[in-house]
């Protein structure tokens, strides 16, 4: 049986047929039970919404003795209801969440959004393409793409950022593009497998400054994998799984904030290869995520 736990919410899950997401609402456990039993039984509604309790859990379990006592004491006595708002509060402060994507059958869109253009009230995402044959991404068994029209508002010069999703590769992970956005042009950033299949981040501003990261080691064929790139004022730290951690120090200016706009698994103004694997989800922040952050938000999604 595992057991992920915080003072506020709890997933309990007992193989792989029962999951219910309990509440701590003083001495009080308090079930909700709109999240159904069986995962295959969700709705789309449904499974944003444990999708975004689970990344809460991550974040709590993320969190030092310290900070979770500041947002404990905040939510003792609460009723269910209560909770829920303080929760979405909580994550549109506390950890500097600006997006939760849930990958799913289109039409996929955000279960959180906080960034600039966009409030956690507008339910916002993706806009879904044909991409062209013969690539298939098997979101949902249909040749297609994810284009995201809310733009993430990160800065690539001093400030902080990190996002990470959860990639399952093809058999031969390809020369090919997870994330991207930019033309050949102009300033672009990318998240893709190279021709040996380790991961690259790049990013590229207009003058020609070029930040690039590859991880040591390469993706594992067919092998359902979580990517991390986090920035600080100083570093920019890759990781693969949690373990394969590569560090670097920025030098590249701002990107263009007229288009945050990006896409996930193909990107056409760059040109390259689709990705050929599954994106199940992604998360951005307008912080650094801690290591122990990373480590803890990949435990709590893992079987998401």
């Amino acid at each position: 049986m595992s057991k992920l736990i915080a003072p506020l919410f709890s997933i309990r899950a007992s193989g792989s047929l029962a999951e219910t997401l309990t509440f701590r609402t003083g001495r009080k456990d308090t079930v909700a039970t709109s999240i159904p039993t069986h995962p295959d039984a969700s709705s789309n509604a449904q499974r944003r919404h444990r999708f975004l309790y689970k990344v809460g859990i991550g974040l709590w379990n993320g969190m030092t003795p310290a900070q979770q006592a500041i947002y404990s004491a905040q939510a003792v006595g609460r009723p269910l209801t209560a909770l829920n708002l303080w929760m979405r509060l909580w994550l549109d402060t506390a950890p500097g969440l600006t997006l939760a994507l849930p990958i799913e059958s289109p039409p996929a869109s955000t279960v959180h959004d906080v960034s600039p253009f966009h409030t956690h009230l507008t339910i916002y995402g993706a806009e879904w393409s044909p991409s062209p044959p013969p690539y298939s991404l098997s979101f949902d068994g249909v040749d297609d793409y994810a284009q995201v029209i809310t733009a993430m508002q990160l800065n690539f010069t001093t400030g902080p950022y990190s996002f990470m999703l959860s990639i399952t590769n093809s058999p031969t992970p390809p020369t090919a593009h997870i994330m991207g956005r930019g033309t050949q042009s102009a300033d672009y950033y990318f998240l893709r497998a190279d021709s040996n299949g380790r991961l690259r981040w790049t990013v590229r501003a207009d003058a020609g400054i070029f930040t690039t990261l590859t991880s040591p080691g390469a993706l594992l064929p067919s092998a359902t994998q979580t990517l991390a790139v986090t920035r600080s004022g100083s570093t920019i730290n890759l990781y693969v799984d949690d373990l394969d951690r590569t560090t670097l120090p920025p030098s590249t200016t701002d990107l263009d904030i007229a288009n945050r706009s990006f896409t996930l698994g193909w990107n056409p103004a760059l040109g390259g290869t689709a990705w050929k694997g599954s994106i199940h989800w992604l998360l951005a922040f307008s912080q650094e995520l801690t290591p122990a952050e990373v480590t803890a938000l990949t435990s709590a999604l893992l079987n998401f």
